[in-house]
């Protein structure tokens, strides 16, 4: 199934090292690739100069090392054949009468290529050439013709996502081939305080700017106490996660992980590719049947409560900036007791206090219909009155009444007439309101609304300033809970209260008890919890639609695979046929990566068909 989705077992090996003993350095290393092979590794590197250990010094210059050397890497490659494993090994080698530090990259019995180190520091050059200094050219390396270039792509036949690039050192820092997917980072660097967390950093921020998954392997402790010791320090940087693995140990270490290389690709594809001139290697990859290792968080659109405060200053900053554009102009909201009007009011508050205004320019509107409970009415009076903003009631019951007898429509046939009629007279009197008042409507709908099409057109689906547009649905009650914490008495109970209350449009007559009969997520065939994941990584990574299937079946225990493929059809079909609501929708602030403002990174036609992606699902 891996081989479909796009993703490689990777992996980075620290192994056991005696210097200068190249025989059992090579033992080691064929140990560890036995081990990692039956892991279902498929490609992995082991740390600079592997097979002599990096700190030989003057031992360098002396033909036996060498010789010893080059005998070690055709131990490897003979090796090599037993195993459906690219592996990438360090190794002193003399070319055009220079020595150079280089890594020797090797699958099924072949050497594929050479990289050797360029940045070399003070105590390097005493021994080594830098790389820069050597042209691409062929050496003859135990017989065979083998590419010697710090600019070579390998590249797997079968699967155009795996490609590659091969550092020396701290080279990595400075690889930057936009059509490569993976870095694979041969070091030996120091234990130091605060060393290995900028490593960690480094490499983080390395794998976002170039969009690139980095697997990092660095020589051990069992190498030297001469001043200094090696750190063990093992790090696979994917898109969204980073497996670090820091302890020192005399023994060899490794760690291995399932990198998505085909959202690394997807990613690419929306930005601009430099014009990279290298040398590219293909090789026969045969992937392994693995079953898939890496967890998915259930909820990527949550974050850290210091992003929290990000995302709130960031709405109510861009709110404010709009207030005071319309010359301190009133802020008309309706407020319904659910969680969307909650933050956008939320909002709003933090708004008046950047302008130092009164919250009373907050005017705040309840207005209930035929599927208003008790609960929500309720929260919605006290969430105003403790605010201390201006309040309004103004119930919509007389107005659709009326609206039903002129269109001829029948008080009792509760269908998507019936629903939409209430939100547009509600959408009216917020209007109107602001009109009225010298003010503007903010709307409270929210991304993953607007994604999935859930609102009335030209009703809840309108506004004059969309506040909420661009915050999922999950995120939403993550801000309002942050918010919550703030505040204590009647208002926090009535944010918790809300947070509990079922997500509802209230537009159907409550059931016998005076509850709320109509639930979105019912209507729509799965929890926010799932749609947001679909959102995600759909249009965050341009998965496909198997793979959402994949992903979520394999993320969400909780959930049948009858029920993720029934709300990932329902997902498809009004992403798809819902298109001409967002194509017209209001002004929002972007918050994250997963723009779906017009004027932003989703630019689709409104006239989509969806047949193509349904049919994958139906193949399931």
């Amino acid at each position: 199934m891996l081989k479909e989705y796009g993703y490689v077992r990777v992996g980075a090996c620290s192994s056991k090292i005696s210097v200068s003993n190249v025989n059992a350095n090579v033992d080691e290393i064929i140990v560890n690739l036995e081990k990692l092979n039956k892991e279902g590794v498929e490609i992995v590197c082991f740390s600079e100069l592997s097979l002599t250990g990096y700190t030989c010094k003057d031992l360098f210059f002396t033909s036996d090392l060498l010789k010893a050397s080059l005998n070690g890497l055709n131990i490897l490659k003979e090796e090599s054949k037993k195993y459906d494993l690219v592996f990438v090994v360090g190794v002193p080698l003399k070319i055009n009468a220079r020595l150079y530090n280089c890594a020797v990259t090797i699958f099924k019995g072949e050497y594929l290529g050479v990289t050797a180190k360029r940045y070399l520091n003070s105590d390097e050059l005493r021994y080594f050439e830098s790389g820069n200094n050597l042209e691409d050219t062929y050496i003859t390396l135990n017989g065979e013709s083998v590419l010697v270039s710090n600019n070579i792509l390998y590249k797997a036949s079968e699967y155009d996502y795996v490609r590659f690039n091969v550092s020396v050192g701290n080279d990595f820092m400075h690889v930057n081939n936009s059509d490569s997917n993976l870095v694979l980072a041969l070091t030996s660097n120091i234990a130091l305080i605060n060393n290995q967390d900028f490593y960690h950093d480094t490499i983080n921020n390395l794998t976002e700017v170039n969009s690139s998954c980095y697997v990092y392997a660095n020589g051990g402790a069992s190498e030297t106490s001469s001043d200094v010791i090696l750190s063990n320090q093992l790090i696979i940087s994917d898109v969204d996660e980073v497996i670090n693995d820091i302890d020192l140990s005399f023994e060899s270490k490794y760690i291995y992980h399932d990198v998505d290389l085909l959202r690394i690709e997807n990613k690419k594809l929306k930005g601009i590719r430099k014009d990279n001139e290298y040398n590219e290697v293909v090789f026969d990859l045969n992937k392994k049947e693995n079953k898939l290792l890496k967890k998915y968080n259930k909820t990527p659109f949550i974050v850290s409560e210091k992003e929290m405060e990000e995302v709130m200053n960031i709405l109510s900053f861009g709110l404010a900036r709009r207030v005071k554009q319309l010359g301190n102009s009133k802020m008309i909201i309706g407020i319904s007791g659910g969680s969307d009007s909650t933050l956008a009011m939320l909002v709003c508050l933090r708004a008046t206090k950047i302008l130092n205004i009164s919250n009373e320019n907050i005017v705040c509107v309840t207005m209930p219909g035929f599927g208003t409970s008790n609960k929500t009415y309720t929260n919605s009076v006290n969430l105003i009155k403790e605010m201390g903003a201006t309040f309004k009631e103004i119930s919509i019951k007389d107005a659709c009444i009326q609206h039903y007898k002129d269109i001829g429509h029948k008080e009792d046939n509760y269908d998507i007439t019936y629903e939409n009629a209430q939100a547009r007279e509600r959408t009216q009197i917020l209007f109107d309101l602001a009109n009225e008042l010298n003010g503007f409507v903010v709307g409270t709908g929210d991304l993953s609304e607007c994604v999935l099409g859930w609102a009335t057109y030209n009703g809840d689906h309108m506004s004059n300033y969309a506040v909420n547009g661009n915050i999922p649905k999950t995120m939403v009650k993550s801000l309002i809970r942050y918010e919550s914490n703030k505040y204590d008495g009647v208002f926090k109970e009535t944010l918790e209260s809300i947070l509990d209350t079922i997500i509802s449009p209230e537009l159907l007559p409550l059931d016998a008890k005076g509850n709320i009969a109509q639930s979105s997520e019912v209507s729509l065939k799965g929890s926010y919890t799932l749609h947001d994941f679909f959102i995600y990584h759909f249009l965050g990574y341009n998965a496909g639609v198997k793979k959402l299937y994949y992903l979520a079946v394999n993320t969400f225990e909780e959930y049948s695979k009858e029920e993720i493929k029934e709300a990932l059809t329902t997902f498809i079909k009004r992403f798809f046929i819902q298109q001409f609501k967002r194509t017209c929708s209001p002004d929002g602030i972007r918050v994250n990566d997963i723009d779906i403002c017009v004027r932003g990174d989703l630019r689709l036609n409104s006239d989509l068909s969806y047949k193509l992606y349904l049919s994958e699902l139906e193949e399931l």
